[in-house]
C-alpha cells in the first residue's frame, strides 16, 4: 500500500474566495444603504417639520403685523382729527380777524392809536383792539385784550367786523327839547336801538358758542344747532371722532393680544395620540373670527407645508400631517392698573386688560376752546 502525503503540497485551485468577499461586502453595503435611507427619512421629516413650524411662525407674525399696520393707520387718523380741529378753530374760527400787516406792509394796528406802542410782533396776533373810527376817534389805548387768546368768532351779515374789537362803543344819549311827546319818542327810539344792539350781540354770542360746540361735539348733522352758520357742520366733532377712533384702536389691540393657545390644536383629533383641540372649533360658519385669526393662520400655514398626499386630503391617514399638533408658547402678560392710561377705555372686567404682545398708552389731548361773547359792561344794559 502507498500513502499520499498532502502535507507541504501547494493548492492551485482558488475557486470560491470571491463569493465569501462579495457576501461580506454586500452585507456592509446593504447595512450602509439602510442606514443612509433611514437617516435621510429622519432628516427629511425634520426639515419638513421645521419648514412647517417656520411657516406657522411667519403666518402668525404676518397676522400681527397687519393689525399693527391698522393701528398705525388709526393713529394717523387721530393726528388728522387734531389737525382738522386746529383748522376749524384757528382758521375758520378766526377768519374775521385782520392780518397783522396790511398788503402794503404797514401795521394794521398803528402805534398812533395805541399810545405810541405798535402791536406788530412779527407773528400772528390774536389780541383784539378797541373800536376806533377815522383818525382813531373813540379809541382808548388802555382798553385792549390783555390775554391774546384765540377765540371762535364768526363774522357775517354786517359791514362792520366786530370780531376783532374788544370793546364796542356805547350809544350816545342826547338831551332833547322839553316837549313831553318828543322826549318820550326819543327815549323809546333809543331804547329800541339799545335792545336791538343787545339782541344782536346775544345772537352773535350764541352763534360763536354753537360753532365751538358743533366743531367739538357735533355728530355730522347741519341742523343740530339752528341758526349756526353751516361751516364744516357735516363733519364729525373732534371729541366724538377721537373717542371713536380710540375705541377702534382698543379693539385692534384686543385682537392682537388674544391669549395664546397653550393647548394642542390639530386638524383631526381622532388621529391624534394624546388628544387635541380641533382647529375647526375656532371658526364660526366656516369663517375664522378675528380674535382667533392668528392661531388659524399659523396652523393652516403649517399644515399646508406638511407632506401627506391623498391621505392628508382625506384626513384619515396616519402620516405626520394628520398627526401634527401645534400650540403657542405664552409670553408673560402685562396687567396694567385700571387707573393707568394703558387701561383707558378698557372695561375693568375685560380680558383685554391682559396684554401679551402690544401695550398701547393713550395720550390725552386737551381740546381747550374759547368763543367770543358780547355783553354789556354796565348794569343798565
Amino acid at each position: 500500500m502507498h500513502k499520499r502525503k498532502l502535507f507541504g503540497r501547494k493548492v492551485l485551485n482558488e475557486t470560491g474566495q470571491v463569493s465569501i468577499f462579495l457576501g461580506m461586502s454586500l452585507l456592509v453595503v446593504v447595512t450602509f444603504i439602510a442606514f443612509v435611507v433611514n437617516v435621510g427619512l429622519f432628516v427629511k421629516a425634520k426639515i419638513n417639520l421645521q419648514n412647517a413650524v417656520d411657516s406657522a411662525a411667519y403666518a402668525g407674525a404676518a397676522t400681527q403685523a397687519r393689525q399693527l399696520t391698522n393701528m398705525g393707520y388709526l393713529n394717523w387718523e387721530l393726528r388728522n382729527t387734531y389737525k382738522e380741529w386746529m383748522l376749524k378753530y384757528y382758521v375758520f374760527g378766526n377768519i374775521g380777524l385782520d392780518s397783522i400787516e396790511n398788503p402794503d406792509g404797514t401795521d394794521s394796528h398803528p402805534a398812533s392809536c395805541n399810545g405810541g406802542n405798535s402791536l406788530n410782533m412779527g407773528s400772528m396776533n390774536f389780541r383784539l383792539r378797541q373800536f376806533r373810527g377815522s383818525n382813531c376817534q373813540h379809541h382808548d389805548a388802555q382798553i385792549y385784550d390783555r390775554y391774546n387768546v384765540p377765540s371762535i368768532c364768526i363774522h357775517y351779515g354786517s359791514s362792520n367786523n366786530i370780531c376783532e374789537i374788544v370793546s364796542l362803543p356805547g350809544l350816545p344819549r342826547f338831551n332833547t327839547v322839553g316837549l313831553p311827546s318828543i322826549s318820550e319818542q326819543h327815549e323809546s327810539f333809543l331804547n329800541n336801538i339799545v335792545a336791538t344792539k343787545s339782541n344782536d350781540c346775544s345772537q352773535r354770542s350764541a352763534v360763536n358758542q354753537g360753532a365751538a360746540i358743533m366743531w367739538t361735539y357735533g355728530i355730522g348733522k347741519a341742523d343740530i344747532l339752528p341758526g349756526v352758520p353751516q361751516i364744516a357742520s357735516t363733519r364729525i366733532g373732534a371729541w366724538v371722532e377721537a373717542i371713536e377712533i380710540a375705541m377702534r384702536m382698543r379693539n385692534l389691540e384686543a385682537i392682537v393680544n388674544s391669549p395664546p393657545e397653550t393647548n394642542f390644536v390639530c386638524n383631526n383629533p381622532a388621529t391624534s395620540r394624546n388628544g387635541c383641540i380641533d382647529i375647526k372649533s375656532y371658526t364660526e360658519s366656516g369663517n375664522p373670527l378675528p380674535y382667533y385669526e392668528r392661531i388659524n393662520k399659523a396652523f393652516n400655514s403649517a399644515y399646508r407645508n406638511l407632506s401627506g398626499g391623498n391621505s392628508k386630503e382625506s384626513g384619515d391617514g396616519l402620516d405626520m400631517a394628520n398627526r401634527f399638533r401645534m400650540r403657542e408658547l405664552p409670553p408673560t402678560p402685562l396687567l396694567p392698573e385700571t387707573s393707568d392710561l394703558n387701561a383707558f377705555l378698557i372695561p375693568s372686567d375685560s380680558p383685554a386688560l391682559q396684554k401679551y404682545y402690544v401695550d398701547l398708552k393713550v395720550v390725552p389731548v386737551n381740546y381747550a376752546l374759547f368763543y367770543t361773547a358780547f355783553f354789556s359792561t354796565t348794569a343798565k344794559f
